[in-house]
């Protein structure tokens, strides 16, 4: 029973974080937007409040208990909350505001220098496919903004690595993985030790082993000691950085034993990081203990802001953004039935 109503706690608060979104969305486009314009999909698609809704549970079974307009209002003010509880974390960070009734936000570009929050909260509702270009190299961007969002935070000295997938320019580094990971050793002074298994054991070139970004601190220029404190990031751009299987999905000691790699290092930190938001707080205590140190919306812009070069953010974000806001190229359909054939021509005799 208690499991059962955390569950529904936690779909009526994600609920109200995708309709926050939408509501943010709209006040980017439009300059402004009510706090209900993010339930306006369901309504204009015909689908029932009470269908979307998690507050229920009238218990005298009365059909007319909540109509869909009651719950429409109940629904509104949870977003309301939602955007508040954005405003209150990221203060004169968050590049929205919203009214002392909290029934209209509006975007305030001037807060956002970095535009790490409008960036974010693109990849979330952008209706294009991350798999595919252009907007497959937003979530590579996402991954490198993890990079320096960590090197920032932890100060003068550290250094980070993209190990993910598809290297770009960018990136300055071998496009083949095991490339990549004898690079990272030399990098890193010998912490990363590869010894690839050869002949028919040897690992085949495939996947990244889940770390996306190797960020780690050295103990001065002079120090060559093994025994650098190691950060290892995963990234989850899509629908699957919510769910509870990808939280914890990076396992060490399984990445050594599959990529034939020695960490030296016993100071191993995990961490995911995800574009999305995580509001109800039992769900984002579980996602600290599977992922380790988690990084969402929020914290990513909050350490944009605060330890990067917010110009030169913005201009390595703004194309992305451009990109994942502009609507998908609908194609036309083939017609089921061929066109006629022109009728034979006779012969005269």
């Amino acid at each position: 029973m208690i499991n059962s109503a955390r569950q529904t706690f936690h779909k009526t608060a994600q609920k109200a974080a995708t309709d926050a979104d939408q509501a943010e969305v709209v006040a980017v486009r439009n300059g402004l937007a009510r706090v209900g314009d993010g339930l306006t999909d369901e309504r204009l698609a015909g689908v029932p409040m009470a269908e979307e809704s998690e507050i229920p549970h009238n218990p005298e079974g009365n059909e007319e208990w909540l109509d869909d307009d009651a719950i429409a209002e109940v629904a509104t003010a949870g977003v309301a909350d939602e955007l508040l509880r954005r405003a209150h974390l990221l203060d004169a960070h968050y590049p929205f505001d919203l009214d002392p009734n909290g029934c209209v936000l509006t975007y305030a570009p001037g807060k956002s220098v970095s535009k790490a929050y409008e960036f974010c909260l693109a990849l979330c509702e952008t209706q294009n496919n991350l798999t595919a270009h252009p907007w497959c190299r937003a979530v590579r961007e996402f991954e490198r903004l993890v990079g320096r969002a960590l090197s920032g935070h932890f100060g003068v000295g550290t250094e980070w690595y993209r190990l993910g997938v598809q290297s770009e320019p960018e990136d300055h580094r071998p496009g083949k993985l095991s490339d990549a990971i004898r690079e990272l050793g030399k990098r890193t002074r010998g912490e990363w030790e590869f010894t690839p298994r050869t002949g028919a054991d040897a690992q085949a070139e495939q996947g990244d082993g889940g770390i996306d970004v190797v960020v780690w601190k050295s103990f001065g220029a002079k120090d060559e000691r093994i025994g650098m404190p190691f950060v290892l990031a995963q990234c989850g751009c899509g629908e699957e950085g919510l769910r509870e299987e990808k939280w914890g999905s990076l396992q060490v000691r399984k990445f050594q034993d599959r990529f034939s790699v020695l960490i030296s290092s016993a100071g191993v930190l995990r961490c995911f990081a995800f574009p999305h938001q995580l509001p109800h707080r039992a769900k984002w205590r579980e996602a600290v203990s599977a992922g380790g140190i988690v990084l969402d919306r929020i914290r990513l812009t909050w350490m944009a802001e605060t330890y990067l070069n917010g110009l030169e953010e913005q201009v390595r974000l703004q194309p992305h953004i451009d990109n994942l806001n502009t609507p998908p190229v609908r194609h036309k359909k083939k017609s089921a039935t061929p066109p006629a054939k022109p009728a034979a021509k006779t012969r005269r005799p």
